[in-house]
């Protein structure tokens, strides 16, 4: 008896938001973006701006997975591509990317905080050693 293959879904809006996460980790700097160009383009910038680039991303990540089905992504392509060795590498330096990438959020998530309900004074001593216990914790 054969066994059913679990039906993997991903749409075209999954891999929008997907990508627009990766890329810029959410919308950071979106104040400067509408200070600096003004209300109306500067919404449709960040409304538009994902969509364009998420769909060319969804359009080759969808050619690259039905060309190669396999579970794990840019890894086998890159394998299939230009071999083991290099393939490693993506594998391994994605990896080490994710990690560095992923320290940086515990830190903004402390300074969004201290920024909506912190001391109002700009700086202090115990600001710098709150932020390293924030650091280092992750």
């Amino acid at each position: 008896e054969k066994k059913k293959k679990k039906k993997r879904s991903l749409t075209w809006s999954s891999v929008c938001f997907i990508t627009y996460f990766n890329v810029c980790g959410g919308p950071w700097g979106s104040e400067e973006i509408i200070s600096a160009m003004g209300p109306l383009p500067g919404l449709l910038g960040l409304i538009l701006m994902p969509l364009t680039f998420g769909v060319s991303l969804g359009l080759i990540t969808s050619e690259m997975s039905a060309a190669f089905p396999g579970n794990g992504g840019y890894s086998i392509w890159v394998c299939e591509a230009f071999g083991a060795f290099w393939g490693l590498q993506e594998s391994l330096w994605s990896w080490i990317s994710g990690v560095v990438d992923n320290a940086i959020y515990p830190l903004l998530t402390y300074r969004a905080l201290m920024l909506a309900f912190g001391p109002s004074s700009s700086s202090s001593d115990d600001d710098d050693d709150n932020q390293s216990f924030v650091f280092s914790e992750f």
